[in-house]
């Protein structure tokens, strides 16, 4: 009885040190990305806000998230900002590392990537 006690807190024991240590144990809608396990849990790309969409973001100038397309980013981003979806798809364009892509939608995002939305210029 005594032996099968001690056996059991042992047990126990180790099993809270498995979940102290990895704090996602037991947690599937927490498993990070592969993009996320690569980096650390951390995220993996920045977004900087031209001054026309600042007055959606509360201020906010740059943010960093985890998003592998520019479709997902803007969903990402609408959850966060509500009504920031709508202006992008109208009137902005993407750059992704300095490259500007007007049509961007479905374009994959790089790890490590610097992403400006740009009010799209008017001209004739």
């Amino acid at each position: 009885s005594r032996d099968r006690r001690q056996n059991t807190n042992e047990q126990t024991s180790e099993a809270r040190r498995a979940t102290t240590s990895n704090p996602l144990a037991g947690t599937a809608d927490k498993t990070p990305t592969n993009r996320q396990a690569k980096r650390g849990g951390l995220p993996v790309i920045t977004v900087k806000f031209s001054a026309s969409l600042r007055d959606l973001t509360g201020g906010d100038e740059q943010i960093q998230v985890d998003a592998p397309t520019v479709r997902r980013l803007i969903k990402l981003l609408d959850e966060r900002y509500p009504g920031i979806s709508e202006r992008l798809s109208e009137s902005t364009s993407v750059a992704i590392n300095g490259e500007i892509l007007p049509d961007a939608l479905y374009e994959d995002i790089p790890d490590d990537a610097e992403v400006h939305f740009l009010a799209t210029l008017a001209g004739g």
